[in-house]
């Protein structure tokens, strides 16, 4: 990725969060993270109950914009993804940190970039 474009910082948590990079060092949250102990660990149960949680508001609105990087840790774990050669305006939007202004001057003008 190439450094300072306003993307970097987004996808790479997002990737992190999804699995798909290693957690940078000092960072202990989302799928990249080590798995918590198995046994019921209150750290454990409260991950199962966010996601569960998180679960509920995507049936009730598929369009749910997620807040955090950990939001969408829990909803790749439930199934989602996005396709980033086909994702609309409205997927992109769904990231946290991805503003109408962002997403207009990276993709909307075909990539032209902002002034």
């Amino acid at each position: 990725m190439a450094k300072g474009h306003w993307l970097d910082p987004i996808a790479r948590r997002l990737l992190e969060a999804t699995g798909q990079l290693p957690a940078e060092r000092g960072r202990t949250h989302g799928a990249g993270a080590e798995p918590a102990p198995a046994g019921g660990a209150p750290e454990a149960e409260a991950e199962r109950i966010e996601r569960e949680l998180l679960a509920l508001k995507l049936r009730q609105n598929p369009a749910l914009r997620l807040r955090s990087f950990e939001e969408v840790a829990h909803a790749a774990a439930l199934g989602w993804h996005l396709d980033v050669n086909r994702a609309t305006a409205t997927d992109w939007l769904r990231l946290p940190g991805c503003t109408p202004a962002r997403w207009t001057c990276c993709c909307g003008s075909k990539g032209a970039g902002c002034n």
